[in-house]
């Protein structure tokens, strides 16, 4: 059988879309892998931000201690249905030695019609996307809670989701 014939062939066409699936699903492999590097950090101007997502934080219920906080934090877990939304607070600590002004950003664009906002206490909110945002100004020592707002509308694309949120300070 010729190569014409083969590629005119169902099962010709069937086997080029199953590879070119396997093509993309190691592309977005390897598009994974790297976006997991981009969540350690870095250090400006003499400040250190850390992370705590303890369940039952509020905006008001930030802890002091450095021991409460991460570098490494685990992932956060978000079910939403269509036309609703639900929310995390996460709290940052700046245990450095100078004031730092983190950025936020998301690793990936989420599917349409699903948002991702933060609210900075005491300051607006904003939708994140993925190119880094400034977030208020933490000094050394202070902490500053994030309300993050996952919210889905009702026409939103269902299935799973799968981001990073990069806090870079």
């Amino acid at each position: 059988m010729s190569v014409k014939k083969f590629l005119a062939s169902r099962m010709g066409l069937l086997i080029i879309a199953q590879a070119v699936a396997i093509l993309l699903l190691g592309i977005a492999v390897v598009a994974v892998n790297d976006i997991s590097i981009g969540n350690t950090g870095n250090v400006n101007s003499g400040g250190a931000i850390t992370e705590n997502e303890d369940p039952g934080l509020t905006v008001s219920s930030c802890p002091t201690s450095a021991t409460a906080y991460t570098t490494t934090p685990t992932p956060l877990t978000w079910s939403v249905n269509a036309g609703t939304s639900t929310s995390h607070v996460i709290c940052l600590l700046n245990s450095g030695t100078g004031n730092t002004a983190p950025t936020i950003a998301l690793s990936v664009a989420l599917p349409p019609g699903v948002t991702l906002s933060v609210t900075p206490f005491g300051s607006a909110q904003f939708t994140v996307t993925t190119s880094p945002q400034s977030l208020p100004v933490v000094n050394p020592g202070s902490t500053i809670a994030l309300t993050l707002t996952l919210a889905a509308s009702a026409s939103a694309t269902t299935g799973p989701l799968s981001f990073n949120l990069i806090i870079v300070g």
